[in-house]
């Protein structure tokens, strides 16, 4: 509790920032609480920027990149200039929530587009200790009554994150995530595996395979051992697709552990955009990342490697039943091989089709478009 009244006197001492006006035609953007460009507020932006150069574009970053986006001001983290470009800004957008000591203003927007789409592992208030967590329940609350949109995947993520979050259901836009709408673009998902593939220096005759467990826990440590045998993995692949293949590994961006991803072939962890990955990935293996939900857009083969299923559903929980996803569950490596082995991709299409209307899929590949015109119209600006 203490710690939330020293954000509300944070929060005061900032309002000083009130006397200066509103930038009508100014957006700040941040993925992943400044960690780096990427997610939906980068797709937002890539189309935004290319249809309205005239206005004004801060990303928020915790580190200035060497590599920087054309006509963008990069501003750090907690510097002065940070907290200005903030509070006079017309639209916030963030895919990770905000900071609850920030004092938002009645002329400021503010959209949360989330990063994963589905109904997965639970999140928010949805497995905090409620008695413990005084600090997190004022902060979702404060967060969730300044908050203008919030994207939303399905009907069942409008539901969950609406409990979990103390979101307003009303405040929920039904049209998917940005960073999917390439998967509803041929021509875009081609393209983008050639480039992938180039990159790496991957032949296209190559089998590639994914392997991308999420975060775990509360702390930036908690990450289980990696115990996938790939070994068994790639002769089980092999044998099923009868194509060379190549395992590849990609951490989450909360996690960074030296050599977890000894045995496979390639580490792609610092490739900045998951969903470009995908379009080169023919199947992806991981456990309860929503980047399931992504991939599933591809109706290409997604399995779950969950050696720690049991734990992780008496610790976290699950908004809806494993079982009704679709995606093949596999506890141990010969489980995963005897799914592979015995994967049908007919029934897998049909279970995957079967999941995103049990979910309610808002996915049409319109998202950027959709929001883009809100923005626009909020900035006063309409074309």
């Amino acid at each position: 509790m203490i710690k939330y009244f020293l954000k509300i006197l944070i929060r005061n001492l900032l309002k000083i920032f009130w006397i200066l006006p509103v930038n009508p035609l100014k957006l700040c953007l941040q993925s992943f609480r400044g960690l780096q460009p990427t997610c939906n507020p980068l797709y937002i932006f890539d189309y935004l920027s290319s249809e309205h150069p005239e206005y004004k574009y801060v990303w928020l970053v915790n580190e200035i990149p060497e590599q920087r986006l054309e006509n963008v001001l990069y501003v750090k983290k907690h510097t002065m200039r940070w907290f200005y470009e903030i509070l006079t800004s017309r639209i916030i957008i963030t895919n990770n929530g905000f900071y609850s000591y920030i004092p938002f203003r009645k002329k400021t927007v503010l959209i949360e587009t989330w990063h994963g789409g589905g109904a997965y592992k639970k999140v928010g208030f949805g497995f905090n200790d409620k008695s413990s967590s005084i600090d997190v329940y004022k902060s979702l609350c404060y967060y969730a009554n300044h908050l203008a949109y919030h994207i939303s995947s399905s009907k069942k993520f409008t539901q969950i994150m609406s409990e979990s979050t103390f979101v307003d259901e009303k405040k929920f836009l039904p049209i998917g995530m940005p960073r999917n709408d390439m998967f509803f673009d041929t021509n875009a998902i081609n393209n983008t595996n050639i480039k992938v593939r180039k990159q790496f220096g991957i032949n296209e005759e190559i089998f590639v395979v994914l392997y991308a467990p999420t975060y775990r826990g509360g702390t930036r440590t908690a990450y289980f051992d990696n115990n996938i045998d790939v070994q068994s993995l790639k002769y089980a692949l092999i044998k099923k697709f009868r194509k060379n293949v190549l395992v590849l590994f990609r951490g989450h961006h909360l996690f960074l552990k030296q050599n977890a991803f000894l045995g496979f072939d390639m580490d792609v962890s610092n490739y900045p955009d998951m969903q470009e990955l995908l379009c080169a990935t023919d199947m992806l293996i991981t456990d309860y990342s929503s980047s399931m939900w992504d991939f599933s857009l591809l109706k290409r083969p997604c399995f779950l490697f969950v050696p720690d299923f049991d734990d992780y559903l008496i610790n976290r929980g699950f908004y809806t039943d494993p079982l009704t996803w679709g995606f093949p569950i596999c506890k141990t490596n010969e489980e995963l091989q005897e799914r592979i082995l015995s994967f049908d991709t007919e029934v897998y299409i049909s279970a995957i089709q079967k999941h995103h209307e049990n979910l309610g899929s808002f996915e049409t590949g319109t998202a950027t478009k959709s929001i883009a015109n809100i923005i626009v119209e909020k900035m006063g600006n309409k074309r």
